[in-house]
C-alpha cells in the first residue's frame, strides 16, 4: 500500500472515530435534557391511569383527540393535585373533558393542545391559589373560549371534595386563546343569593401572545350565569367578590382588550413590557398603579384611574402616554427616567417621593420633539419633593423652552433656571409627607416672603 493510501485510511478511521463519539456526546445531552418523564396517552383510560400514576413533575401526552367523561356529570369539577404538564404536540391535539370545570391543587400547565369544555356548568379552569401556566393552547367552550381565576371555588355544588386554596394565585397566558381572566374565586351558587367571597391572597397575572386573544382581565371574582343566559357567561363584582392582597397584571403586546382594576380594594397594578411600536388600543380603569417597563403604551379612551393612585412609571427608554385621561392625574409617587406624553391642558401631581430624569412631551411625541407647543407659563407639573433636574421639556419644531420648578413645586413654561428659587429661601420644612405637614410649611414660607398668591390646590387638605 502506498505512503498517500495509507495516510487517507488513517485519516477516515480517525474521522469515524471523532463521528462516533461526538455522537454519544450528543446521544447523552439529549437523555440527559428529557429528565420528565412522559405519561403518553390516546384515551380516557390511558388519561385517568396517567393521572393516577404520574408522580410531581411529569408529563402527560395527548396523541391525538379524545373524550373523557360524558354529558352526565353535570356539577362535579375535574380534579387535578400534581404538578403536571399536560402537553399535545401541537393544537390539532385535543382533550375534551366534561366535567364542570377543572380545578388544580398544584402548580399546572396545558400546553400545545385544544382544551374543549363542553359542559356549561363551570366552563373554567381554577388556579385555586396556586400557578397555572397556558400555553399555545386554543380553550374552548360552547363555540366561545373558557375563562381562568386566580382564586378557586366557594359555596361549591358538586359532590367530590376540593384541595384546599393556595395564598398565591398565578396565571400564565402566552399565545392562547381565553376568553377572560378572573383574579379572585367564583361563588358557585346556581342562582344569585346574595353570596359573597373573598379569595384571601394575592394574584398575579400574566399575559402575551397573540392579539385580541382574550377579552378581559378583572381584579375580582364572579358568579356564573346557570341558565339566565346561554353560552359561557360570568358576573363579575368589585364588592361581592373580593381579593384581599394585590392584583398584579404583566401585560405584554396587545393580548387583551380591557383590563377592570377594583376601586373597592384599591389594589390593582399593571406593568407593561411592549415592544417600540405604540399601543393605544388597551382601556384600563381603575388602576392603582401603572408602571411602563419597556415600549410604549398610551391607555386607550374611557381609561381611569382609582381614587387613589399609588404609583406612575415610566423606566428609562420607554414611553407613557396620558392624554386619554382627566385633565388632571394625581399620584402619590413617581418613577421616571423615560418620556411622559402629556396633554396641552393637562397636569400631573405627585404628593409624594419622585425618582429618576423624565423627558416631558406636550401633546405627542415624534422624532425627539412635542406635537404640540407647550403654553407659556403652564404647570405641567407639581411635585414638591421632586429635583432640579427631575424634568426637562421635548422642543417643539426646534424652539427649546423653558421649564423649571419654583419652591412650591410647581414646574412652568418659561421659569428660567434663574428665576428658580427652589432650595434657597425656604425655611419651614415638614415633618413628614403628610398633608397637614406640607400645608403649613407651604403657607408659612409664602408668608415670610410676602406671595401675593399661595397656591396649595395640589395638596388638598380637606380629604
Amino acid at each position: 500500500m502506498g505512503i498517500l493510501k495509507k495516510k487517507a485510511l488513517a485519516f477516515a478511521l480517525s474521522l469515524l472515530m471523532v463521528t462516533q463519539v461526538v455522537g454519544v456526546h450528543a446521544e447523552n445531552t439529549f437523555a440527559a435534557a428529557s429528565n420528565s418523564p412522559e405519561h403518553v396517552v390516546q384515551n380516557e383510560d390511558e388519561f385517568r391511569k396517567a393521572l393516577t400514576d404520574a408522580a410531581d413533575g411529569d408529563v402527560i401526552r395527548i396523541n391525538g383527540s379524545f373524550v373523557v367523561g360524558d354529558s352526565n356529570n353535570r356539577d362535579n369539577v375535574f380534579v387535578i393535585d400534581k404538578n403536571l404538564t399536560i402537553a399535545g404536540n401541537t393544537q390539532s391535539d385535543s382533550l375534551t373533558l366534561w366535567e364542570a370545570g377543572i380545578l388544580i391543587g398544584a402548580d399546572v400547565t396545558f400546553e400545545n393542545m385544544t382544551l374543549n369544555l363542553p359542559n356549561q356548568v363551570r366552563n373554567a379552569v381554577f388556579a385555586n391559589g396556586h400557578k397555572l401556566t397556558m400555553n399555545n393552547v386554543d380553550f374552548v367552550s360552547n363555540k366561545s373560549n373558557g375563562d381562568l381565576f386566580c382564586g378557586g371555588i366557594t359555596d361549591y355544588t358538586g359532590e367530590n371534595s376540593l384541595p384546599v386554596t393556595g395564598t398565591s394565585g398565578q396565571v400564565i397566558v402566552t399565545d392562547s386563546s381565553i376568553q377572560n381572566i378572573y383574579a379572585g374565586s367564583l361563588v358557585d351558587t346556581p342562582t344569585d343569593e346574595g353570596k359573597t367571597n373573598t379569595f384571601a391572597g394575592t394574584a398575579d397575572i400574566t399575559v402575551s401572545g397573540k392579539t385580541g386573544t382574550i377579552q378581559g382581565i378583572y381584579a375580582c371574582g364572579a358568579r356564573e350565569s346557570r341558565g339566565e343566559q346561554q353560552g359561557n357567561l360570568m358576573y363579575p363584582d368589585n364588592q361581592k367578590y373580593q381579593v384581599t392582597g394585590s392584583v398584579t397584571i404583566h401585560q405584554q403586546d396587545s393580548a387583551t382588550t380591557n383590563v377592570y382594576g377594583n376601586p373597592v380594594n384599591d389594589n390593582t397594578y399593571v406593568i407593561w413590557n411592549g415592544d417600540e411600536y405604540l399601543n393605544d388600543g388597551i382601556k384600563f380603569t381603575d388602576l392603582t398603579g401603572l408602571t411602563v417597563s419597556t415600549g410604549k403604551l398610551k391607555p386607550a379612551n374611557g381609561s381611569s384611574f382609582a381614587p387613589q393612585l399609588n404609583t406612575l412609571g415610566v423606566s428609562d427608554g420607554a414611553q407613557l402616554d396620558l392624554m386619554n385621561y382627566a385633565d388632571t392625574v394625581e399620584t402619590a409617587a413617581f418613577a421616571g427616567g423615560g418620556d411622559l406624553v402629556i396633554g396641552v391642558s393637562q397636569r400631573l401631581t405627585i404628593t409624594g417621593a419622585v425618582s429618576g430624569k423624565t423627558a416631558i412631551a406636550v401633546g405627542g411625541l415624534f422624532n425627539g420633539q412635542s406635537r404640540t407647543s407647550p403654553v407659556d407659563g403652564a404647570v405641567y407639573i407639581q411635585a414638591v419633593q421632586s429635583a432640579a433636574d427631575s424634568f426637562h421639556l421635548y422642543p417643539y419644531n426646534g424652539v427649546q423652552k423653558a421649564f423649571a420648578k419654583d419652591r412650591n413645586g410647581a414646574w412652568t413654561v418659561g421659569l428660567s433656571d434663574a428665576e428658580n428659587t427652589d432650595g434657597i429661601h425656604d425655611i419651614f420644612v415638614p415633618k413628614d409627607n403628610s398633608k397637614i405637614e406640607l400645608f403649613k410649611a407651604r403657607i408659612l414660607n409664602g408668608l415670610l416672603y410676602r406671595d401675593p398668591m399661595i397656591d396649595v390646590s395640589d395638596i388638598d387638605v380637606v380629604s
